[in-house]
C-alpha cells in the first residue's frame, strides 16, 4: 500500500509540472513568431509649406491638410496616431508615418 501512494504522488509530481510547462512557458515560446509591424507609411503627402526644418515633438502635418509645414531631421519621422490627425516630428518609428520627400523635392506638390 505504501509503495503505492509513492508511486501515485511522482506521477502526480511529474504530470503536474508537464501542465506548468505547456500553460507557462510556450506561450512566451509562440509569441515571438507573432511579432507585428504596428505602423503604416503614407506617401500621399508630397508638398511643403515652407522650407524650413521642423524642431522635435513639433507638428510637421495638420490635420487634413495635404502639404507638410515644415521638414523633420534625419533621425524623425512626421507620424501621427491616425491618418486624420495631426503629425509631429518624433523618433517613435510607430503608428501613421508620413513618409517626407527628400530636400530636392522640396515645393513640388
Amino acid at each position: 500500500m505504501v509503495m503505492m501512494m509513492s508511486k501515485f504522488g511522482n506521477n502526480w509530481c511529474y504530470s503536474t509540472s508537464c501542465v506548468l510547462l505547456i500553460c507557462c512557458i510556450l506561450p512566451f515560446l509562440m509569441v515571438s513568431g507573432r511579432i507585428v509591424k504596428r505602423s503604416y507609411a503614407d506617401q500621399s503627402i508630397r508638398g511643403y509649406i515652407s522650407e524650413r526644418t521642423c524642431w522635435e515633438n513639433e507638428i510637421c502635418k495638420e490635420e487634413f491638410k495635404n502639404t507638410f509645414r515644415c521638414k523633420c531631421p534625419e533621425f524623425a519621422v512626421c507620424r501621427s496616431p491616425g491618418r486624420y490627425y495631426s503629425a509631429y516630428c518624433s523618433i517613435t518609428e510607430t503608428g501613421y508615418i508620413f513618409v517626407q520627400p527628400n530636400f530636392g523635392s522640396w515645393g513640388s506638390k
